[in-house]
């Protein structure tokens, strides 16, 4: 039954599970065969920090995949900003934003990239506003924006501003 969407909608209780291993294949299957009509509550269980990392970071390709981009952007976004998110599950939410970010969400993510640690994240989410803004820096594995600190970017958003 996994990935079959008729079966989708019974699965999203278990996805609160507290079995960390049934919480994550529910989510995964979610992930192969979300339909449309279970959006608003996939979303809300990706925001909801008593469910298990494992089991978001499926809700996350769940709503990459099938999700309306701009809801899924935001909610992303909102996840990044009032979670204490870490680890696969943050890597996830920032390189999903490199194909579904907007202009709009600029300003979010610039604030987001300022304060960044994690060098993944610091380089998806630079992805992510080079991708939106269209203004374009540089981004290497040895490049500047990979070598810069939390805080010391403003170069970089400076030109996404533009």
């Amino acid at each position: 039954m996994l990935g079959n969407a008729d079966v989708a909608e019974a699965l999203l209780p278990y996805v609160s599970s507290e079995d960390v291993v049934i919480a994550q294949h529910c989510a995964k299957s979610i992930e192969a065969a979300m339909p449309a009509s279970l959006e608003k509550q996939v979303i809300r269980l990706l925001k909801d920090e008593a469910v298990a990392p494992e089991a978001r970071f499926h809700l996350v390709g769940a709503l990459q995949l099938r999700g309306d981009t701009m809801k899924a952007a935001d909610a992303f976004l909102d996840v990044l900003e009032s979670s204490p998110v870490s680890g696969e599950l943050r890597n996830r939410l920032s390189y999903a934003l490199g194909d579904m970010a907007e202009k709009k969400h600029a300003k979010r993510m610039v604030s987001l990239f300022e304060k960044e640690e994690v060098q993944y994240v610091t380089m998806s989410l630079a992805y992510a506003l080079n991708h939106a803004t269209g203004n374009r820096n540089p981004i290497g594995n040895n490049g500047p924006i990979a070598k810069s600190e939390p805080g010391k970017r403003s170069q970089f958003i400076d030109r996404w501003m533009e």
